[in-house]
């Protein structure tokens, strides 16, 4: 037998597209991650698209059908045979966003930073070992029709009562990127409160003073348009966004990110027991902050370990530094349940 020539065992049989909705899936996948002959089972990530192709392929289909597609829609629901019967169907607010749902430990929890969204956690996911379930939890009002959380401390209530329908009992695992950390910290207290232990509390660059946005304050005024278009502009130009993405998605972000700011300045944090692990971005164009900005003492009365990665505060997340993180945090995962 020629084993070489024989089909790998992993890939996943081809089905052709069996009505329209499948087509037109079949067919915008396959635009966006310029792959051909789509079939029904192939999964949009599985196929290399990442986070901007998610956010391309909602626009796309918002232009052909006039509706729109949740991203925890997508990232639940990532082949075009399980994508297509919900077209056009109202969706529920969850902060879930299953990034990698299966394996055989206790998963790790991914809390969104300032921009509400936890797909930025994507790379993380990708480069632990299969055997963890990743989960990301994405803020309330990112969505048409979404009210925004007031507070943090909503936040981690929602959030709490989220993850423990998928994990009921500790210990537990969070992590979370920039305001995410503060979110994760108040989760683990709020979890030890309920007689849940957390066993893992990894959070990224995150001050525990309140951090002054590099937004505008504006009260409790919604972002005016000439500053969402200027954001998205912004955006695109890094390559954060597609062009050709709708100034509302720009404005919703923007808000979430004031938000996030008023938020931290009225949130008043109590310690934790978790230990904890501070991945701090450093390089050249790192801002200098007060050693007690980073004080993770006055959170928590676990031990506290320091990770350095040399890089800029929005880079952490980026395939190279989530694979240098994801080494560092592997042992502690792997050895903590």
């Amino acid at each position: 037998i020629d084993v070489r020539s024989l089909p790998d065992p992993s890939e996943t049989p081809y089905r052709a597209q069996r009505d329209e909705r499948e087509r037109l899936l079949g067919r915008l996948f396959g635009t966006v991650t310029e792959t051909n002959d789509v079939g029904i089972d192939d999964s949009f990530f599985g196929l290399g698209g990442d986070s901007l192709g998610a956010m391309d392929l909602i626009e796309r289909l918002r232009a052909e059908t006039g509706h729109d597609c949740p991203l925890q829609q997508l990232y639940a629901h990532p082949t075009p045979s399980a994508l297509a019967p919900l077209l056009g169907s109202a969706s529920q607010y969850s902060p879930l966003v299953p990034l990698r749902p299966d394996g055989d430990l206790a998963p790790l929890f991914c809390i969104h930073p300032a921009s509400g969204y936890a797909v930025g956690y994507r790379p993380l996911a990708e480069a632990l070992p299969p055997r963890l379930p990743v989960w990301g939890l994405q803020t309330r009002g990112l969505e048409p029709g979404e009210t925004p959380f007031a507070t943090i401390a909503e936040m981690a209530a929602a959030y709490v009562a989220a993850i423990r329908v998928v994990q009921p009992s500790g210990p537990y695992r969070l992590l979370g990127w920039s305001v995410g950390g503060t979110i994760a910290q108040e989760m683990a207290r709020l979890l030890e409160s309920q007689g849940q232990p957390v066993s893992f509390l990894c959070v990224w660059d995150t001050m525990v003073v309140p951090q002054a946005s590099s937004i505008p304050s504006r009260g409790s005024r919604s972002v005016d348009a000439r500053a969402a278009r200027h954001f998205r502009a912004q955006v695109i130009a890094r390559g954060l966004m597609p062009p050709d993405t709708p100034n509302s998605w720009g404005s919703r972000v923007l808000e979430q990110m004031r938000l996030s700011s008023t938020r931290s300045r009225s949130h008043v944090a109590a310690p934790c027991r978790a230990p904890v692990l501070l991945v701090r971005a450093q390089d050249e164009s790192s801002e200098p902050f007060d050693a007690a900005a980073f004080d993770w003492s006055r959170l928590t009365s676990g031990p506290i370990e320091r990770l350095d990665i040399c890089c800029a505060h929005t880079e952490l997340g980026a395939p190279e530094h989530a694979a240098t993180i994801a080494a560092a945090i592997w042992p502690r995962l792997a050895g903590s349940d």
